[in-house]
């Protein structure tokens, strides 16, 4: 199964790059025989107008590909979360893959206009309920704040107040894979077998950690999980992340603040 995992293009915002999307929309066209899903983890616009809904729309409509999309904190700003259901529909939603035997969910951690990130009683339910009538099948969940937070983040509120509980579902139901968004950086931790993936900004100029405009191309089926960051400028590929069995490996290795703590003369 190939996914595509894309997040936070800020439609709207002045640094949001034509080129970029136009770059997303050649690759995904150029393998929709291979592509079975497109998962985009928030931030779809700026500020959850909706003339940016409807500009953002427009961009997506021109990939005929399954789409899974959840709200982040810049689309449920100004009573967006409204708008988003209009143009993409329900704000939590899933997709079930009878032949890939995989089930994804979709849920919504942004709560209209305010930091604050958590999926909530009513969601945590329908996540056990919906594992409990998929024991059998691979299990992909996608939200836009973090689980845990990664290198280079910040300082802002980047994880989801009940993520404890979230991470106890899915040690509880041995998820597969999480994919999120939110802090424009890419990342992958792996946690007692469950794929943290965090996606970049695939469309906007403010990126962190030195990163271009990214999105991740996911291979995964019973057997492995590869993932590859691919520049939304170049359309090059660079392998992330590789799980064959138990074999687990690193391929890229993040930099981080704390090689530059290790060289800097910080006590002078």
């Amino acid at each position: 199964m190939d996914i595509i995992h894309l997040s936070d293009f800020h439609f709207g915002d002045k640094e949001f790059k034509v080129d970029c999307m136009e770059n997303i929309i050649h690759y995904v066209n150029s393998r929709k025989n291979h592509i079975d899903l497109i998962i985009i983890t928030g931030d779809l616009t700026n500020r959850g107008r909706y003339d940016e809904y409807e500009g953002i729309k427009k961009y997506l409509d021109q990939i005929d590909i399954e789409k899974l999309i959840v709200p982040g904190n810049h689309d449920t700003k100004y009573n967006g979360i409204l708008n988003f259901e209009k143009f993409f529909g329900p704000r939590i939603s899933k997709k079930v893959f009878e032949r890939q035997k995989v089930l994804a969910l979709g849920l919504r951690s942004a709560k209209d206009d305010v930091k604050l990130a958590e999926l909530g009683d009513l969601q945590l339910k329908f996540i056990i309920e919906q594992f409990q009538q998929h024991l059998t099948k691979k299990k992909i969940l996608a939200l836009h704040h973090h689980l845990i937070s990664v290198p280079y983040a910040g300082r802002t509120w980047n994880t989801l107040i009940d993520a404890g509980e979230v991470l106890e579902i899915i040690r509880m139901y041995n998820v597969d894979l999480v994919l999120m968004g939110h802090r424009h950086v890419p990342h992958v931790w792996n946690l007692n077998g469950t794929t943290l993936l965090y996606c970049g900004t695939s469309t906007s100029g403010k990126v962190r950690a030195n990163e271009p405009p990214s999105f991740n191309h996911i291979i995964f089926n019973d057997s492995i999980l590869h993932v590859d960051i691919v520049n939304s400028y170049s359309l090059k590929r660079e392998a992330l992340f590789k799980k064959d069995n138990k074999d687990i490996g690193f391929v890229k290795f993040r930099k981080t603040r704390l090689e530059h703590l290790l060289k800097a003369e910080i006590l002078g």
